[in-house]
């Protein structure tokens, strides 16, 4: 009886071993799967974070470089303002003096001719 009641419980041992063993096998797969799941939920996130990252990146340079024309497009309006208000000035003095060059040319003939 005895060695009846140690082979059945060396079987019964056996076969609960066998079913942990599965259990442990299930449950490493279920693992592994969830964390796979959890791995390429991850990978997802980063990439769309990336993305963000990237054009927010994108618009604040956008937006840097059109500050930056704008700032220039300003000063090169500012700087021909002042090219056509210099140029606009000598020629009125190059005018001018050529008027009175002129004045004192038809004073000089009006004074030969008297």
């Amino acid at each position: 009886l005895q060695e009846e009641l140690d082979k059945w419980r060396k079987q019964h041992i056996e076969q609960l071993s066998n079913q942990m063993k599965e259990v442990r096998g299930g449950l490493d797969s279920k693992l592994i799967s969830d964390l796979e799941a959890a791995r390429e939920e991850y990978r997802e996130k980063l990439t769309l974070s990336l993305e963000k990252c990237r054009a927010e990146a994108k618009t604040r340079r956008d937006e840097r470089i059109a500050k930056e024309t704008e700032e220039l497009t300003e000063k090169t309006e500012e700087s021909l303002a002042t090219v056509r208000r210099d140029s606009t000035l000598k020629l009125q003095q190059q005018i001018g003096a050529e008027r009175e060059r002129l004045k004192q040319r038809m004073e000089d003939t009006r004074e030969v001719h008297q």
